[in-house]
């Protein structure tokens, strides 16, 4: 693997030598060290999580373990506008390791190895495109590598987030860059045809991917377009630099041009899922992408405009999490400015490079103009985005919509590094030429001295605050919040352990339970359907077209079509329905003893039993099971009243209370079981006569 060469004797009677290259000489050693540093920080955050998964995460599993079982989806259930790419990516892990939490995650952080190759690419041809000399070639590459395996932390949790193809949207934004910069370096030196060809069939592909998997992939698309098009028409319009005639210019690029035909069967071919769900659904993928299009208002773009400079850009830099503590938002204060500096100073430069024509500024315009471009349409399309809740507390809704930025982030950091070096060594030769006006040779000795240190100690401190930068974005990993960095947004109050849950309904035999999907999702994902918990929400409103007297609960075909277009897993809510006294899942405050559902079949004289689990603090979940007769979420008002599925804290702060508080009782609820008398230790029948209840706190 290692080059070796043979070293003359001068004498025949000299054994000849091999000398040998050493290992960290190797070209490919920081990068095969950049791949394993971001492994292991993955990892490390996976097992600090310890296996949280949220609905979204645990429905994407139960599809990948459909896909085991035979079955062929070409979309994320309910969406037909996030393409099943990663589930079959996890079924293939699920068919050698078997259906886990980990293997799970595996899928996602292997995805991520492949941003982080794919960065050591896109700086190297971003590098050969600047004209860098060797050693700063070599630097900005290895850094922007860096950069990129140990991203900010809020970064690295959405790229290991299954949520049903970001982080492979996020490998072709970045192949479509790489891909797209190379094209147009090889376009301009009259590469053969069949070679350009390749390399639009390659892009191609890309796009029809990008159209099966996510249209997220547009504000690369966007930047990649602006490229092809300035870059043809700078070729043309300054056609003295690179060819000998303006009609040799024009050739060039008509020559290139033809081959383009290339993209249309590569994109049919990467579509070609896509292609197929949509001529058999009337074209339901493609009205949705464009349904979600030009919705946006001046009042909410305005709202946006706020929320991404003040909330999710400075996350998305600074890798802060949502509702973090004072200790771990300190970790973040650093990368923030650091790299709100860097993406500024880019900007700032490659604009004034178009007026002074620098040469080193030239080269971070080269550097960076197709980063600014792709960080530029990323924002704007964040922007014009459909009208969604816009608000920056302790949750985050909207932030993977302007993730993206962090592909080029690492290029915005090693282009600076770079161009504070060249600084250096400008400023350096500068007071070298100037020693000449010392007469004294002691004197053009101290000036010599002076400036090599003073280059040397500027060196320093710029490797010293990469490292530091480096260290501080890696410690920020252990500190994050086990319960809810993977967690949803949407429902911060789901159990990031729901063991003990799955636990006590496999001794009891229930099989069949109501609950909000962010609960029951992953109760079904990790019994592998052995359990199944649906989403009565649906079934609510049945129940009221039922009472106005627009449908009937006793037409099952009624039910089953009504459900089938309202739910994306119809299925599951008609096995719950048609069950026999299926159970109930849903959230109570940690000091609310007796919650309206129970009081609800007080009144109805229903006798149950029920378990009190913990789920994060402040909350509980409470598992109810009726005994005397089956209730139907359709059979009241009621249970839309008491909001039966919703997440008390959904929208607003977070209860933040210590980690002693989670599994212990207050000392006004100890007394209220005492005075009560419903201090038990295994459950117990509940009625009107006869109140005992357990509280399962630690097992």
């Amino acid at each position: 693997m290692f080059d070796t060469k043979l070293v003359s004797a001068k004498t025949s009677s000299v054994t000849p030598k091999i000398s040998r290259i050493s290992w960290y000489t190797w070209p490919y050693c920081p990068l095969i060290a950049a791949l394993m540093l971001a492994l292991l920080l993955r990892v490390i955050l996976f097992i600090h999580a310890g296996g949280v998964m949220d609905g979204d995460e645990a429905l994407v599993g139960i599809q990948a373990e459909h896909i085991l079982h035979g079955e062929r989806p070409i979309y994320f259930y309910g969406q037909a506008v996030m393409g099943s790419l990663e589930a079959y990516l996890i079924a293939s892990l699920f068919a050698i390791f078997g259906p886990s939490v980990w293997a799970l995650r595996a899928e996602s952080a292997l995805l991520s190895l492949v941003i982080v190759w794919a960065t050591w690419k896109f700086a190297d041809v971003l590098a050969l495109h600047a004209h860098l000399p060797q050693h700063q070639r070599y630097y900005f590459r290895v850094s922007a590598t860096l950069f990129a395996a140990v991203a900010p932390l809020y970064d690295t949790v959405l790229e290991l987030r299954t949520l049903g193809g970001y982080v492979e949207t996020f490998v072709l934004m970045i192949l479509l860059l790489l891909s797209t910069l190379s094209l147009m370096q090889r376009w301009q030196l009259a590469t053969p045809l069949k070679e350009l060809a390749w390399r639009w069939a390659g892009i191609g592909a890309i796009l029809g991917l990008g159209f099966w998997i996510n249209p997220l992939l547009i504000s690369a698309v966007s930047a990649a377009s602006v490229w092809i098009i300035g870059s043809c028409l700078l070729y043309v319009l300054h056609w003295h630099d690179y060819a000998n005639s303006l009609r040799q210019a024009i050739a060039l690029i008509l020559r290139g041009s033809l081959t383009a035909v290339a993209v249309l069967p590569a994109f049919c071919l990467g579509a070609w899922p896509a292609l197929e769900y949509g001529a058999t659904h009337n074209w339901l993928n493609v009205t949705m992408i464009l349904g979600r299009a030009g919705q946006s208002t001046p009042a909410t773009r305005t709202a946006l405009v706020a929320l991404y400079l003040h909330c999710v850009a400075p996350r998305v830099v600074s890798g802060a999490l949502p509702g973090e503590n004072a200790t771990s938002a300190a970790f973040h204060i650093l990368p923030l400015y650091v790299g709100v500096i860097c993406i500024a100073a880019s900007g700032g430069l490659t604009a004034l490079s178009l007026f002074w024509r620098q040469q080193h500024l030239v080269q971070v315009r080269r550097l960076t103009l197709l980063p600014l471009l792709f960080a530029t349409a990323t924002a704007l399309f964040f922007l014009i985005s459909s009208p969604i809740p816009v608000f920056c507390n302790d949750r985050d809704i909207t932030g993977r919509h302007a993730t993206p930025l962090m592909l080029v982030l690492p290029i915005f950091l090693a282009a600076m590094l770079v161009f504070a070096d060249t600084l250096l060594r400008k400023v350096s030769a500068y007071f070298f030429e100037k020693r000449s006006n010392f007469k004294s040779p002691d004197s053009r000795r101290s000036v010599s001295f002076i400036v090599t240190s003073l280059c040397l100690c500027g060196q320093y401190l710029l490797l010293a605050l990469q490292a530091v930068l480096l260290i501080t974005q890696a410690s920020s990993y252990p500190l994050a919040h086990p319960g809810l960095t993977f967690q949803t947004p949407y429902c911060r109050d789901a159990p990031s352990n729901n063991d003990q849950v799955i636990a006590y309904m496999r001794s009891e035999h229930i099989q069949y339970a109501w609950a909000s999907f962010w609960i029951g999702f992953p109760i079904i994902f990790k019994t592998q359907e052995q359990i199944i918990v649906a989403d009565p929400s649906d079934v609510m409103k049945l129940g009221d077209l039922v009472r106005a007297g627009k449908a009937s609960m006793s037409s099952y075909a009624a039910i089953h079509t009504y459900l089938a277009d309202e739910n994306r897993m119809p299925h599951y809510i008609e096995q719950v329905l048609y069950a026999d006294r299926p159970s109930f899942l849903f959230f109570v405050w940690h000091n609310d003893l007796h919650p309206p559902f129970l009081r609800y079949l007080d009144m109805h004289q229903v006798m149950y039993r029920f378990v009190r689990f913990p789920s994060e603090p402040g909350m509980d979940i409470l598992l109810v099971t009726p005994l005397s007769r089956t209730v139907s979420p359709a059979e009241s008002d009621t249970f839309q009243q008491i909001k039966l599925t919703s997440c008390p804290t959904r929208f607003g702060p977070d209860y933040q209370a210590s980690d002693n508080t989670r599994n212990e009782l207050t000392a006004v609820e100890i007394e209220n079981l005492r005075l009560t008398g419903t201090m038990t230790g295994t459950p117990t029948t509940f009625s009107e006569q006869s109140r005992t209840s357990t509280n399962i706190r630690s097992l």
